[in-house]
């Protein structure tokens, strides 16, 4: 799992991904649901040959860990993926 969903750090939730991708096993990920991760993610696995098999829309409630949280938890809009590789 790989909360905060690269929103700090634009994308830094792909870098985990790309370095999973490189065993060719299946893999459970988690991001924000939003158009454009759903386009990167797209990207990535047809780079590294990886199909979605299942995706599951969640609300994930991130708590609260940081200073700059003002609110107990907090609702974040996710999709659950189940990526297989097809190579």
């Amino acid at each position: 799992m790989n909360p905060p969903f690269g929103t700090k750090r634009k994308y830094l939730d792909f870098v985990f991904l790309i370095k999973a991708m490189q065993t060719k096993a299946w893999i459970l990920t988690l991001h924000k649901d939003n158009f454009e991760s759903d386009k990167k993610l797209l990207e990535l696995c047809k780079k590294h040959g990886y199909i979605i098999e299942k995706r599951k829309k969640l609300i994930y409630n991130l708590p609260n860990t940081h200073k700059v949280h003002k609110m107990t938890t907090y609702p974040v809009n996710v999709s659950l993926y189940l990526l297989i590789s097809n190579v």
